[in-house]
This record gives structure tokens, sequence and C-alpha cells, in this order.
């Protein structure tokens, strides 16, 4: 489990209020204690300590997070107290601990032993809340700390051995705790220098915790050599060890999410090894003319080598940082500056008074040379485009792959003119010829430009206001963004226009983004309920019988009323959720269908298809589906399928076919004559009927040859088993032209527009009759 989102319970909070309180009690105990001099006894003092211990070690024992942290702080702080307090027994009071040092010396190391169980509980602590710590700051409290005790040895070793007459290892026990606590109480502050002194209690407690002891033990070197004269000053410094041990258990308990903060290598950390290397230089100048107290001399050339450790770490870290910058911003494929690359080079761009442009481009039927060939030589083929646009930029432009196919071509001082130039160079240079793994080939690319500064006033802006961020540098960021984006809608103007190069048009991409805008306010209403069909009659020639009713969509959209399917179908192919549109007209005319032969019109359903729709192999579930659901008898519907959407790809097309026409469904080729037209597939393809276009329609009356055209259509659809029906009859001479060339059915705004579903029965009832009546006189 991550320890850095454990779960805090409240009581957690009542012991880390528990341990703050102990503190503030004890700060109180002090204070009487130096104003009437009292002596703290040893089992008070061991009392006090061993409670406080207690509710430290049970912090690891009862929650997760952090445990092995605090587990070794725990045992340091132990070691710390057990010595604290063996030396005060073996003393019998705080007066005797000189006396005490001087025949127990091993206590006084059992203090020290825990220094370093501290120091890597803190380091642990820190890691977890530091990112991206370099390994060589770790090193620099050992180094410190070694070349500050040999200062502690220089300065003060001969005064306090002249004033306490401790031996050597005496001494260094002595002067080695205030070191050793200057050096967590450094980390301590360093950690909330960088979290913030409002970050959580846990880390920020660890600097008054660790400046106690520090306060503590300078104190008993002043009290120990006579300085501090009064007794009170001892028992100041067993309560601020007291004290220290308190806010270590608050830490340990408090309660709060996990501050982080970030660090990385910078000047700053050459200057603690500069300043060990000048002060370890100083001490041996200094003992080669003066000797210096033996420990002095071995702990200054212990800082020396030091020195040499962390220039090393350092000198591995940046050239490891070096490295992930490189790879950070290069792309692996192809080794050109990739996405992040560009953008600082544009932010840099962006930033200059010279004019520049940016070139976008991608390589047009990409995909099928993957689906073909496969990715190990699409790839190939990238490294190759790569290789010969390099060779025909200018010495300033930068190249950088955004990914996929898609490349960029910064050029920095450059203007439109000298952009479009550089993009037919790059566009010559692709359209030479490939011969990759005995494959030929030909590149070709469609490319975007665009430049800047902007020309069109008011940019830069963001597309959306609302996600423009805020505060200094956003509107580089915008330039940035704002560039990549025209260049991007330039690259899809000339994809449009069949591919080459394109400037960006802020016309067109004005347009392309009312599109888009459209779009999403079409995906969000085709589930909630703005689309509607409605629905047009196909009517019998000879007996004027509705025969069918053809549902058409509709959007009503909620600011620009009911839109037509030219205004909104193309942008549901291209974004990918036709099918959703097809599954709701779908449900809606089987319910209206159902109904009507309810009310005694069993009317056949026709609903058109798209290609993505047909080739969808969740078509036939869906129908089979939306029969069940309704209740529409399968035979009643039918699907209507365009002859350019057979040939997108007829092997599956019929194999779809074949699917739903066993559901008892039937087929209608939709808009014959306009497509692919192919007598072929008209064998193969099992149809029940042949949809003849309107354009036919609309010259039917002027011109022999449609006439002759519609006629043969017809004879070929009765001859196959198929049911001819004429779309765009508008008139009733159309309607008599039809039914003499022979036509079963006719559907057009002569019998009715396309209307809503609640309108189709009062339209049966009373326009059916008229019709037919006035068809019989027509043909009589």
């Amino acid at each position: 489990m991550d320890e850095q989102h454990q779960h805090h319970t409240p009581r957690s909070g009542v012991i880390a209020g528990v341990a703050s309180a102990a503190g503030v009690l004890i700060v109180l105990v002090v204070a009487l204690l130096l104003r009437f001099e009292v002596q703290l006894t040893v089992p008070v003092y061991g009392l006090l300590l061993l409670t406080l211990l207690g509710i430290l070690a049970a912090r690891p024992l009862r929650r997760l997070d952090s445990r092995r942290a605090w587990t070794i702080g725990a045992l340091g702080a132990a070691l710390l107290s057990a010595s604290q307090l063996l030396l005060l027994a073996a003393g019998g009071s705080s007066a005797g601990v000189l006396t005490a040092l001087r025949d127990h010396q091993g206590l006084a190391a059992l203090s020290l032993a825990g220094y370093p169980l501290l120091y890597v509980a803190q380091t642990i602590l820190l890691r977890q809340r530091v990112k991206e710590m370099p390994s060589s700051s770790w090193f620099d409290g050992v180094h410190c700390s070694a070349v500050l005790t040999a200062v502690s040895c220089a300065l003060l070793l001969q005064p306090v051995r002249a004033a306490t007459g401790l031996e050597t290892l005496g001494l260094v026990l002595l002067l080695g705790r205030p070191a050793l606590d200057l050096l967590l109480f450094s980390v301590a502050l360093a950690v909330c220098t960088i979290l913030g002194w409002r970050s959580e209690r846990a880390v920020v407690l660890l600097a008054p915790a660790f400046g106690l002891l520090l306060v503590g033990d300078v104190l008993r070197v002043l009290w120990v050599c006579g300085v501090l004269a009064s007794p009170a000053w001892g028992i100041a410094v067993d309560v601020a060890v007291l004290a220290a041990v308190a806010l270590l258990t608050a830490a340990a308990w408090a309660r709060g999410p996990i501050s982080t903060g970030h660090v990385a290598i910078a000047w700053s950390s050459i200057i603690s090894p500069l300043a060990m290397l000048l002060i370890s230089a100083a001490l041996l100048g200094i003992d080669h003319h003066h000797r210096l107290p033996t420990p002095t001399t071995e702990l200054a050339l212990l800082g020396l080598v030091g020195v040499g450790v962390k220039v090393t770490l350092v000198f591995r870290e940046v050239l490891s940082l070096t490295g992930s910058r490189d790879l950070a911003l290069t792309d692996e494929l192809t080794g050109l500056p990739n996405r992040r690359a560009l953008a600082s080079a544009l932010a840099r761009a962006t930033s200059d008074p010279r004019p520049s442009s940016l070139l976008i481009f991608d390589l047009d039927h990409f995909k099928d040379v993957n689906d073909s060939y496969g990715h190990a030589y699409g790839d190939d083929l990238l490294r190759e485009v790569a290789d010969r646009v390099r060779q025909v930029l200018p010495a300033q432009g930068l190249l950088a792959r955004l990914g996929g196919d898609e490349f960029a071509v910064l050029l920095p001082g450059s203007d439109l003119a000298h952009a479009e130039r550089v993009a037919a160079n790059v566009l010559a240079g692709l359209a030479q010829p490939l011969r990759l793994h005995s494959v030929a080939m030909m590149i070709r690319a469609s490319i975007g430009v665009s430049s800047w500064p902007f020309a069109a006033p008011g940019v830069p802006s963001a597309p959306d206001a609302s996600a423009a961020p805020d505060g200094p540098g956003s509107e580089q960021q915008d330039a940035c963004g704002e560039l990549l984006r025209r260049a991007d809608a330039a690259m899809y103007i000339a994809k449009r226009t069949g591919g080459g190069t394109a400037r960006y048009d802020d016309s067109a991409d004005r347009d392309t983004r009312i599109r888009r805008v459209l779009a999403r306010e079409l995906q969000a209403g085709t589930g909630a309920g703005q689309l509607e069909a409605h629905y047009q009659p196909q009517v019998d020639v000879r007996t004027g019988q509705v025969t069918g009713m053809e549902a058409l969509v509709r959007w009503r959209h909620p600011q620009h009323g009911l839109l037509a399917p030219a205004a909104f179908l193309d942008l549901a192919e291209e974004n990918g959720f036709m099918a959703e549109i097809t599954t709701e007209v779908l449900h809606q005319a089987a319910v209206d269908a159902v109904t009507w032969h309810r009310q005694g019109w069993p009317l056949r359903i026709s609903v058109n298809l798209a290609t993505s729709c047909l080739l969808n192999p969740d078509l036939p579930p869906l129908i089979h589906e939306v029969v069940n659901s309704t209740g529409l008898d399968p035979a009643l519907l039918v699907l209507e399928i365009t002859e350019t959407t057979l040939m997108q790809d007829p092997q599956r097309s019929r194999e779809t076919i074949q699917e739903l026409l066993e559901l008892g469904v039937s087929v209608s080729i939709d808009d014959y004559g306009t497509g692919y037209s192919s007598l072929a597939y008209l064998k193969d393809l099992p149809a029940a009927e042949l949809k003849l276009d309107r354009a036919f329609t609309q010259h039917l009356g002027h011109d022999p040859r449609v006439a002759a055209i519609i006629k043969s259509t017809t004879d070929l659809a009765h001859s196959l088993g198929l049911r001819m029906l004429v779309e765009g009859v508008e008139d009733a001479a159309t309607l008599s032209h039809l039914a003499e060339l022979g036509v079963d059915e006719t559907q057009g705004y002569h019998h009715a527009r396309p209307m809503p579903a609640a309108d189709v029965a009062a339209w049966l009832a009373r326009h059916i009759l008229k019709d037919a009546t006035t068809l019989r006189s027509r043909t009589e």
C-alpha cells in the first residue's frame, strides 16, 4: 500500500495532541525548575522520558504510513535518551554529568550511535516528500558533520580539555553532539524551506525538536566547562532532551496529507563541497604551522576525501541529467527533436521580434503503408522522410516529429513567402522515387503553413477562452498553441484540396471551428432527444396507395431550429458517431411503424444506412434488437444502401447484407445511377428494390434520353425481380410520365413533404383517396 495515501485515524490526532501537551508541560516545568533551582530527580526524569519514548515507539505499530522511517527514528531517539538517562543515573544528578563522562565514556558513545539512525529516518521522510532529490545530497550530511567536528576540535578541544580535564575521547563525545545536532537541525530547516513552513506538521515539528537538542547540547558544553555556573542549567539540558523527544513524538503522530516539493541540480550543489574544501584546507594549513589536536587533522583529511567523493557524485548526476534531458527532447524513432523540444523553440520564436513561420505536414495515406507492409516498414519510411527533409531545410530550420507520421518545421526569421518556398522544397525532396526493402513507393505529403506574428486582430487567443491559462507566460503559451493550431488547420485544408501546400486561411478556419462546435453539439444532442424522424410517403403508381414511408432524420437544434440531414450527417460521419444516429432513427422508425400498423396502416418503413454502418459488424445484432424490442414485422423494414457504400468493400457488404436478409428484412439500392453502377453486383446482390435518384426525374419532361434510361432501368429491375422506385416526383406531369414508363412506386413533394410522425396518420386519412382518384383519372 502506498505510504503517501494512508488514512489517518482520529486517534492519531489525539495522541499527537497528548504529545504536544506533554511538550508544553515540560517547558512549564523547566521554567519553574530554573526559577526555584529545584533538582530534577532521576526517577521522575526517567518516568517522563520513558513515557514519551513509549508513545513514540507505538507510532510504527499503530500506523502503516512512513512506518520504516519512524521505526528507525524511535530507535535513534531511544539510544539518545538511554545515554542521557544512564549518565544521569551514573552521576546521581545533573551536577554529576562531568564525572560520569570521565568514568563512563561508553555511555556517552551510546548517544552518538543514535544520531546516524535519526539522520537515516530524516532522510527517508525527506525522500518521500522531495521529488528528484540528487543522490549526492544525502552525502552532504555525513561530509559536513565530519568537517564541522574538525572545526569544533580545532577551536574548542584545548579550552574544553583545560576546563574539564577530559581525555580526547571524552572531549570528542562531548563536542560531537552539538555538531551532529546542527546537522539534523540544518536538514530539518532545509526541508521546511523546500516544502514551506505551512506544510504538514510532521515535517515542521522536526526543526524545533532538533533545535532543542542543539540548544541543550551547547548548554551542556558551556555548563560542563563552567561558563554557566548555576545547577539549573544542568536541569535545562536534561529538560531540553525531554522537550525534543516530546516534539519528535508529536511529529510522528501528526495528521495530514504528505507535502511534496522539488529540488533540481543547480550551481548551489557545489557550494557545500567548496566550503568544506576551503575549511579542510585551512585546518591542514594551520596544522602545518601550529600543531592542532589529533582528531582535527584526521577529520580534515576525511573532509578533503569527502570533497572528491561529492564532486564525483555531482559530475555523474550532471551527466545523467544531460542524457535524460536529451532523451526527453528527442524522438526515439527518428532522432529528431520531439514535441517538447518544438514547444521550447516556439516559445523562443514567439518572444523574438523577428517573424517566424511554422510548417506542419504529414504523409498522405500513411495508414495504408502500415496496413500493407507492416509497422516496421512504416518506421523505416518515417526515418527516410526525416533524412530527406533534413537535407532540404535551411540552416536555421528546426525539424521535429510530433508523433505518428506528423512532422513540423520551425523557421525562425522567415516570412510566409520564404516558408512556402521551403515547403515546396520539402515536397520536391519527398517526391523523389523511393525504393525501400525492394518496394517502390512515392511519398506524398500535405503541408500547412502559418506565421508569427499573426496578421488577424485579437490574436493570440485560446480557442476556448475559459480554458486559457492565467498568470505570467500565459500569453506566450497561447501564441505557441495558436501557431501550432493554425498550421495544423492549414494542413487539413491542403488535404481537402488534394495535398500539397496550403497557407492558413482565417475564413476557412472559422468555418472549421464552427463545424467542430456543431459536431460536439450534435454528439450531445444525439443522446438528449434532439433527433427526430420525419417521414415521406412512397406511393404505388398504378393504385395510388401508400405502400411505405422513408424515415429521414432531422435535428432540432436548441438555437438553430430544425436542421436537414445535409447540415449535419457529414459531421457525424467525420467524427465517428453515425452509428449512434442510425440507432436512434431505427428505433424511432420501428416504433412509429408499429403504431401505424395498429391503426390499420401496415406500411413498409425505409431507413438509410451510411457506409460506416454497413461495414460495422454490430449492425445485424442491432437490427435484431430493434425488431425484437419494438415488435416490428421484419418484412416491413427496408434498409437503403447506396451504390457507393456497396463499392467501399463489396465482399464485407455482401456478407453483412446476407446476415440482414436472414433476419427477414429487405434491402434497397438507393441513389441508383449516380455512383459506381455495376450490373455485376446487381446479379449477386439479393436486393428487393432499385431506387432511382432524383437527378433523372428533374430532366424527364424535356430530355428523351432520360426517359430511355428510366425505361431501360425499370425493365432491368423487373427482369431481376426488383421493385422500381423513383425519387424526386414534384408534379403530376412527372408522375404520369413515370407511370407510362412502367415505374412501380414514386416518392417526392408531389405526394407530400417529409412530416413528423404525429402528422402521418392524419395525412394518410386526408390524402390517400384523393391521390388514388387523381392517378386513376390520368391513366385512363
